[in-house]
């Protein structure tokens, strides 16, 4: 649990990430602290009423909303943060200065100067290739998601409006976005280490796409990860196999693990699931071939 130096650190890097990117980057940091506001406000009455489960929500809303005000505000756009704020919720934050219990759950929601530096990186990034506007569109719906309760379904069809993309490409794009943004806080919430070693790990079925099972349960060391060529997307340490991959890659810190970072070989107990799975692939490869041909 961080101290209260830790979380001054963490805001002022937070506020030097929103400097360095200036007033797009604020104006984006403005809109995710809307939504965390509306947010906060439809909880009010479940925290007058002592709802259980709400209170450790409303902490580590509360955090992130300090932290983002603040670095709007350091950044010299303190008219973004005023205008994101809602009364309502302003008066239960100065409340909750006054609740041990929510006071303390606050801590809990504490944003680390990795994750926020991976934030601001992300928002430059088009890893898609969409272009400069649509990406920052995919971006924002990211964060919306992953740092708010608005339903992800209402999250891609507000996208939907905005990207020339049919609403299956959306939802796609949407859902490689969030796993990118997942990957790369995980990533981020260590020092960055070159040598450090990653297992692949996630789903192995009928329906794993190659570079995937090919890569499944062996060790790797960051710098070969993203190095690989996925396909489809660059830099397979965050796009994983490309679009709406559902594995990730796992830090490993056992010595036998270690050993065969880029050997190539597996690690025990997936070589028989890979095997399984390559012949539940072939088999409807196969099928699908019969059925072309008939």
């Amino acid at each position: 649990m961080p101290e209260q130096d830790d979380l001054q650190l963490t805001g002022r890097v937070f506020a030097n990430v929103a400097d360095t990117e200036s007033a797009r980057f604020a104006r984006e940091l403005a809109r995710v602290l809307s939504v965390i506001e509306r947010d906060l406000l439809g909880l009010i009455g479940a925290v007058r009423a002592k709802e259980r489960g709400v209170v450790a929500r409303v902490g580590r809303l509360l955090t992130l909303r300090r932290e983002i005000r603040k670095a709007v505000t350091d950044a010299g756009f303190s008219g973004l943060a005023t205008r994101a704020s809602i009364d309502a919720v302003s008066a239960m934050a100065d409340a909750a200065t006054g609740s041990r219990l929510i006071a303390a759950a606050t801590k809990l929601g504490a944003v680390s100067s990795a994750r926020l530096e991976a934030m601001a990186s992300l928002m430059r990034a088009d890893l898609p290739g969409l272009g400069a506007v649509m990406a920052q569109q995919l971006w924002r719906a990211s964060m919306t998601s992953i740092y708010t309760a608005t339903p992800p379904e209402k999250i891609v069809a507000s996208l939907s409006k905005v990207i020339d993309r049919t609403r299956a490409q959306v939802q796609t794009l949407f859902d490689t976005q969030v796993s990118v943004v997942g990957r790369q806080i995980v990533a981020d919430d260590r020092d960055r280490d070159e040598t450090q070693a990653f297992i692949y790990v996630g789903p192995i079925d009928g329906v794993v796409r190659q570079w995937c099972l090919d890569h499944m349960g062996k060790v790797y060391t960051r710098d070969r990860i993203e190095a690989m060529d996925n396909g489809q997307l660059p830099n397979p340490f965050l796009t994983g196999g490309g679009y709406a991959c559902r594995h990730s890659w796992m830090s490993v810190s056992e010595p036998d693990l270690i050993a065969i970072a880029n050997t190539g070989e597996r690690a025990p107990g997936f070589s028989e699931r890979v095997k399984t799975a390559e012949t539940i692939k072939a088999s409807r490869k196969g099928r699908r071939r019969q059925e072309a041909a008939a």
